[in-house]
């Protein structure tokens, strides 16, 4: 579905934000001129609107809604520059890192389990409203897999979340 305004065309589908003024080129006029795509240190594509760097997920759901989120915008596959209206909700801080990736330093491969080197066990620790709250120690890393997901799936964790 197309959505716009005065100065930007949204294409819900492809998630491609183009700028709505027409734009006169040496082989004529075009309308549809995709803006471009402008990362910021975050990776997330961002572009002008009225003077200012805007978002383009945000400035998405401002064509689509017609007005401005009240929190923030979480891209449900983790992809920053995916902004189909299907892959964009909006959610909360804490939504938000209910469903992070998994972070580059991990070395179990699963969010929220470490090996505890003192104990020869691996540990299991989750976030419930901003606190870190131990899991609990096990000897095989499939049970503090087992834990780590049934904690998730008990305090609302998405299920991308670690993914």
């Amino acid at each position: 579905m197309i959505y716009q305004n005065e100065d930007f065309i949204y294409d819900s589908e492809t998630g491609i934000l183009y700028h709505a003024r027409y734009k006169r080129s040496r082989w004529g006029i075009n309308r549809w001129t995709p803006c471009s795509p402008q990362k910021n240190g975050e990776g997330y594509l961002q572009t002008t609107y009225k003077s200012k760097l805007v978002l383009q997920h945000r400035l998405a759901y401002y064509l689509v809604k017609g007005y401005w989120p009240e929190y923030e915008i979480d891209h449900i596959d983790h992809d920053r520059a995916n902004n189909k209206w299907s892959n964009l909700r909006v959610a909360t801080r804490q939504q938000q890192t209910q469903n992070a990736s998994i972070s580059l330093n991990n070395t179990s491969g699963i969010t929220g389990v470490n090996w505890d080197k003192t104990r020869n066990k691996w540990m299991v620790r989750i976030s419930i409203n901003g606190v870190p709250t131990n899991i609990g120690r096990f000897d095989s890393l499939e049970e503090a897999t087992q834990a780590r997901k049934d904690a998730e799936a008990t305090h609302g964790y998405h299920e991308n979340h670690g993914s």
